[in-house]
């Protein structure tokens, strides 16, 4: 790994002796290794895609062709792929030789997962009544792993008449590599009807923005946000909008963001 890590991919163990001292309790062992050359990175040949672009699934991997290579890249372009949610699996691995102008092929295998999801829920309460809600979405909506999202609920049902029930309904759309394989471009909107006891409140929340990965740690966000608010209570009908620019910054050293066992996450607004 080490030899690797200088750019060597074709560095390999080529002998291996181990000796036990047993009056010692020891043993000692001896590795013989070829280096090979400092090598970039050649053509990425990419298989296993289906619908997803195979020239959009390359340029995500970020492995420029001539670029010295580096496992870490390696590693981080496996798991760049991954995170866009549309493959099971990935499998990048390097070729045996060197190329004709000494770079190393790379290989990238792929499997798909389903484009599409969507789930189903309910809740049942004797005061608040039969609540509904579900969701629907797309991973791959144009060949190159562009999400699309979409929720809604209801709830109130049999304890409000059908102009009190509340409702909320929300469309989310992702597009990744818009700026490099480590961008990706995001809007949504978010609207909500509901009717507590004391007021009623309609509201619709836009946003659209960038985020782009400095590092594997680090992680930098701008958007541009509407909020629109309009509220009926005692004091009669209100109106707001507040248009807002969030910035957000954030650092994560966690050793597994699903499950993490050490490290911590910051994030600054």
């Amino acid at each position: 790994r080490a030899l690797k890590e200088e750019g060597r991919p074709l560095a390999k163990v080529t002998d291996r002796e181990i000796v036990a001292e047993h009056a010692s309790s020891t043993l000692d062992v001896t590795l013989t290794v070829a280096a090979g050359p400092v090598a970039g990175y050649g053509d990425t040949t990419v298989e296993g895609t289906e619908k997803v672009d195979r020239d959009f699934t390359e340029y995500m991997t970020g492995l420029k062709r001539g670029q010295q290579y580096s496992p870490q890249e390696i590693d981080d372009a496996r798991d760049r792929l991954l995170g866009l949610e549309v493959f099971n699996s990935v499998t990048i691995k390097e070729g045996d030789s060197l190329d004709a102008n000494g770079n190393i092929p790379i290989g990238v295998q792929v499997s798909e997962r389903k484009p599409r999801f969507f789930g189903v829920g309910g809740t049942f309460s004797n005061t608040e009544g039969l609540g509904l809600e579900g969701y629907w979405g797309h991973r791959n909506l144009f060949g190159q792993a562009e999400k699309l999202r979409i929720d809604g609920s209801i709830s109130g049902i049999g304890s409000n008449s059908l102009s009190a029930l509340n409702y909320n309904a929300g469309v989310m759309f992702e597009k990744p590599g818009v700026l490099g394989p480590t961008s990706k471009f995001f809007t949504g909107v978010k609207t909500v009807f509901e009717h507590p006891d004391a007021y009623d409140h309609f509201s619709v929340k836009g946003s659209t923005g960038l985020s782009y990965e400095l590092t594997k740690k680090q992680t930098v966000s701008a958007e541009v946000a509407l909020d629109y608010s309009r509220i009926h209570d005692a004091f009669g009908k209100h109106k707001y909008l507040i248009a807002s620019v969030p910035l957000q910054y954030v650092y994560d050293n966690r050793d597994n963001r699903l499950n993490p066992t050490s490290g911590f996450r910051v994030l600054a607004y």
